[in-house]
This record gives structure tokens, C-alpha cells and sequence, in this order.
């Protein structure tokens, strides 16, 4: 499984659960699946016994929350369907519902992620790439605007450094980086006030965060090229033309590949540790779901024996 640098192995075991527990419940709660606009939106029940700290949307609640924010997005922002457009003609394009998944519980992007190829395709398909993102029920309560940015954020930005075949050498920093430009475009389409503390934080974290190392590549290749951030609303695609000649730059110098092993070795290292305190005893839910990562070969290495 191709997963991006940002999201941890046991994330994605959450995902692997919130599947089948919707297959599981099929008498404890509601599944539902449609097609919107030509992406697939899939809603799983909530998990029996799940105890929460918000009133948590029920499947048809969250399907229509995401289908008014791909109207908004259709809407006002013809540069985000561009790239919608693209990544339906080079794969599945879905999002998952999951009223259990809650990545982090504060900040716009915590509340959904993105998952490249998280299910097999078949031989047919083997070609085809899944543009998967999976929202918890705290993304879904934002207002349609905001729900929007989050998947433009994690299905358009992320999404097309997946189509590019990036995921496996970009670090972290400048994987969020592009996709906050892709979000920063969106903001320009809808017309957002940008003098709002939300938007400026934003901004700021855009160009002191996530996009610093960017935006100082472009000071030492044209110092006039650093100018592109000194206005109200930056041409995006001229950035984003100029970030994958940026990337380009950091792969051939061995910055990406350094850094995407260091957090692959520390990311392995809590793998091992997990999975020694779950042998030693653990719950069964934990176990089904070390069961699941020898299966798909998640954070340990494949294996069907140990998996049954």
C-alpha cells in the first residue's frame, strides 16, 4: 500500500477498521453509498458502543454535508474542478464518512486525510490510481464553505502530488505546502475576507510554515521571484509551476530522500514497539487489527500466517 509521509500506519489501520465495521454493522447503523458530481461518497455507521464528545452525524447527515461542499467547490472555484477533472480521469476519486475517525479534534486539516491506493485494484484496474480521503464527523459540521477548503486541501492538493508520483520522495513540509497553495487559490475563488484572523493565521502559517524553504529556494533563484507572495492574492499557478521545479531540485540533491527516511525509520521504530506490546497482550479489537496490518503488510512486513 502507497501511503503518504504525513499519516501514520495506524491511521490507516483506522481506516482498514471503519471498512469493516461498516460491512460488520450492517444491523447496527446505516451504510450508504452515491455518486456525486462523479465522486463516489461512502458514509459507515457509527461503531456500537462508540462514545463520543460531540453528537456524531448520522451516514446520510455527513453524505449531504460533503455534497453541498463539492456544489461550493463547483461552484466558485473552476481551478480546484480542473484538477477534480483530472484526477476522475486517472483513477477513483472518493470520500469516506467515518463517524469514528477523528485524526485530531483541533485545526481545519486534523479533521480528514488523505490515502493514496488504500484499497487493491484489481488486474483490470492495476493502472488506475484511488484518490481516497476519509472525513470524521467534526469536518463534516463545518459550514459548506469550510468543509470545502478541507477537501480541496486533502483531495485536490494532495491528491495531485499522488498523480504525480510524489508521495514516495516529498517530505511533509512541502507536501503541505502545495496543498495549502491549492487552499490559498480556493480562498481567492470564493472571495474570502482575507483581513479575518483565521484567514491571516492561515496565510502567515503559509508562508512562515509551510512554504519557508519554498520561499527562499525562490529568493536564491531570482530574487524578483520572491515577489510573487507580496500581494493580497498570489498567483498560484505560477507557484505552483515554480514548486515542482523546486522539488525537482530538492530530490536530485538527496534533501527529500534524507529526510523522508529519517521519519521512516522513526515511524518503524513506533511500529515495532506497537506491535511488541500488542503480542504481549492486548485487546481484541487490537488484535483484529494487528491481524490487519500482517495482511496488508502495514508497519510490518506481510505475512498471511500471522495475519489468520
Amino acid at each position: 500500500m502507497t501511503r503518504p509521509p504525513h499519516c501514520t500506519w495506524v491511521l490507516a489501520l483506522a481506516v482498514l477498521a471503519l471498512s469493516a465495521a461498516g460491512a460488520a454493522a450492517a444491523g447496527e447503523g446505516e451504510k450508504l453509498e452515491m455518486m456525486h458530481r462523479g465522486i463516489k461518497l461512502v458514509a459507515v455507521p457509527v461503531k456500537p458502543g462508540t462514545k463520543a464528545d460531540i453528537s456524531l452525524p448520522s451516514s446520510r447527515a455527513g453524505l449531504e454535508s460533503l455534497s453541498r461542499a463539492i456544489d461550493v467547490i463547483y461552484r466558485k472555484s473552476p481551478f480546484s474542478v480542473s484538477r477534480l477533472e483530472t484526477l476522475k480521469k486517472n483513477g477513483t476519486v472518493m470520500i469516506v464518512y467515518g463517524p469514528n475517525f477523528e485524526e485530531g479534534k483541533t485545526g481545519t486539516f486534523a479533521m480528514a486525510a488523505f490515502f493514496p491506493d488504500f484499497f487493491k485494484q484489481g488486474a483490470a484496474g492495476k493502472d488506475a490510481k484511488m484518490f481516497l480521503v476519509v472525513a470524521g464527523p467534526h469536518a463534516v459540521k463545518w459550514p459548506a464553505d469550510e468543509l470545502a477548503m478541507i477537501v480541496v486541501h486533502e483531495l485536490v492538493g494532495h491528491g495531485m502530488q499522488h498523480l504525480r508520483g510524489r508521495l514516495d520522495y516529498i517530505r511533509v513540509l512541502d507536501l503541505e505546502c502545495t496543498a495549502n497553495l491549492y487552499g490559498e487559490r480556493f480562498y481567492q475563488d470564493i472571495g474570502i475576507d482575507k483581513t479575518t484572523k483565521d484567514v491571516v493565521d492561515f496565510r502567515r502559517g503559509l508562508e512562515n510554515h509551510w512554504c519557508s524553504d519554498f520561499k527562499r529556494y525562490l529568493g536564491r533563484r531570482d530574487p524578483s521571484l520572491a515577489q510573487l507572495w507580496d500581494v493580497l492574492d498570489p498567483d498560484v499557478p505560477r507557484l505552483l509551476a515554480l514548486f515542482e521545479e523546486y522539488v525537482d531540485e530538492q530530490r536530485a540533491k538527496g534533501t527529500s530522500g534524507k529526510a523522508i527516511a529519517a521519519a521512516r525509520k522513526m515511524q518503524e521504530d513506533k511500529s515495532r514497539a506497537w506491535v511488541a506490546r500488542l503480542e504481549a497482550g492486548g485487546t481484541p479489537e487490537e488484535f483484529y487489527k494487528l491481524g490487519q496490518a500482517y495482511r496488508g503488510g502495514i508497519g510490518v512486513p506481510k505475512d498471511a500466517g500471522a495475519a489468520a
